[in-house]
């Protein structure tokens, strides 16, 4: 623990075939680096020493967690799977944490494949960011939420992510 968050190693593994998208948590009094998720020669779908276990939670908490049931610690703050043309990701962001916001940064993506894209779908507020133009999502704080990341050609995008209804909710911030 540094002073108030948590802080993940950084890895210079970016290009076509071995790259990684950091997902960095952050409230107004608190701060998570661990996350992430990525693809890499070698690596494996299932647990591999490229993923990493979540942290035990102390007194507060702010977590990426990728679950992984097969293994005897479930919860994983990074995912990194073997090089494949599609992939999704699910994880959740939890926190006890009484901070109204929560934001969620993952920078710069501009290494994958040119014919391949990355866009991040909250599931449970619907909606969706093209990771390769934002570089981070604000959302309103609650115990837990829903998230997928999905990266793959620009058919494979349209035929999977689509929202299971359209809603209408009041305009943040204005």
């Amino acid at each position: 623990v540094i002073q108030g968050g948590r802080r993940g190693s950084k890895h210079d593994v970016n290009d076509e075939n071995n790259w990684e998208v950091g997902l960095s948590l952050s409230t107004e009094n608190y701060q998570d680096h661990l996350g992430g998720l990525g693809m890499r020669e070698g690596a494996d779908y299932s647990v591999d020493p490229y993923d990493k276990v979540r942290l035990p939670r102390f007194i507060e908490y702010l977590d990426v967690n990728f679950d992984k049931p097969e293994y005897f610690a479930p919860k994983f703050s990074r995912d990194i799977i073997k090089n494949s043309d599609s992939h999704i990701w699910e994880f959740t962001v939890e926190t006890n944490l009484k901070d109204p916001r929560i934001k969620m940064e993952w920078g710069l993506v501009d290494y994958i494949a040119e014919d391949r894209e990355l866009w991040l779908y909250h599931k449970d507020k619907e909606v969706i960011i093209n990771m390769q133009q934002a570089q981070h999502y604000d959302f309103s704080n609650q115990e837990t939420h829903n998230f997928a990341v999905y990266y793959g050609d620009s058919e494979f995008i349209a035929r999977e992510l689509h929202p299971d209804g359209a809603s209408l909710t009041t305009a943040y911030p204005n």
